[in-house]
């Protein structure tokens, strides 16, 4: 399939490379804001990418004439990743802060690709903390693609009667902040779920073992995230409660999808991990009295 990478080598890099400006520059009649930052991996499917952003367009009831998405396949420069300057005076964390931005939208390609990138977990940091910080409160949603024949659907047929049946379309899942449900395109197909795949990889979030381009990108990435924690001279640990407080700030979202999914196939192991793990403490969930019955 054609994914990002590829659209960005055979088609964007042929027009802005003589030019050292980005596509959007190149192409716009006039500045434009971004309302919505999206967050993903170069090897994501841009079919799926574009049935993400459209569905969630649907969803926050966008207008795209008017409401922006900034994506750094095109809104961006190659050599705008480099650390020339502050990662704060980077665009993509301009864009995150700027005045007319919702939020960040994190577009998973089916392994959950962006969950093991040290960028795309930064980008989560500055949307759900970095921002509070200085007042400016920011989303931060999450977009997937069922695939074809990958789950089973509730079936209600016309003489009442009902079965699963495996569901044989691409279509596009998202979960949004403050939702206690998942939101899939197709609202007829009851009983399908937020990938599997990309829940488990959620929950596996660790910012310390996430990769990047090379070991520099990453020690200034995780130095930022430490907030001037270390001195120059001083190692970039492994653990570190800044780390923690990034990995469970995306553990947070996923958790009740990840239970209910346990749940739902008798994962009777995994339900006792996840109620022991302290995720749910730090969502404000207290233990009960009495049994609800």
């Amino acid at each position: 399939y054609i994914n990002i990478g590829h659209i960005k080598e055979v088609f964007v890099n042929c027009f802005t490379e003589a030019h050292r400006r980005s596509l959007v520059e190149l192409i716009a009649e006039g500045a434009q804001e971004a309302k919505w930052y999206v967050s993903n991996w170069w090897g994501t499917s841009f079919r799926e990418t574009l049935d993400m952003l459209l569905y969630h367009a649907e969803l926050r009831g966008c207008d795209l004439r008017n409401d922006g998405y900034w994506m750094a396949t095109f809104a961006a420069k190659y050599e705008d990743s480099s650390f020339h300057h502050s990662l704060l005076e980077t665009p993509f964390v301009k864009a995150i802060r700027s005045d007319a931005c919702v939020g960040t939208l994190m577009c998973m390609d089916v392994e959950a690709t962006p969950f093991t990138r040290s960028w795309c977990v930064l980008e989560s940091y500055i949307t759900t903390q970095r921002c509070k910080n200085i007042g400016k409160k920011r989303v931060f949603e999450v977009a997937s693609v069922i695939r074809e024949g990958t789950q089973k659907y509730h079936e209600h047929r016309p003489d009442g009667a009902s079965n699963w049946v495996t569901y044989q379309k691409h279509i596009a899942a998202v979960l949004r902040e403050g939702d206690m449900e998942v939101n899939i395109r197709d609202r007829t197909a009851f009983g399908l779920s937020f990938p599997s795949d990309v829940v488990i990889q959620a929950m596996l979030t660790d910012v310390a073992k996430a990769e990047a381009h090379d070991k520099v990108n990453k020690e200034e990435l995780l130095r930022f995230i430490l907030q001037g924690k270390l001195t120059k001279s001083e190692e970039v640990p492994c653990e570190h409660p800044c780390f923690d407080e990034v990995n469970t700030s995306i553990h947070k979202m996923f958790a009740g999808v990840a239970l209910h999914d346990a749940a739902k196939y008798d994962y009777c192991a995994e339900v006792k991990r996840l109620l022991d793990v302290n995720v749910f403490d730090s969502m404000g969930c207290k233990e009960m009295d009495e049994p609800v019955l």
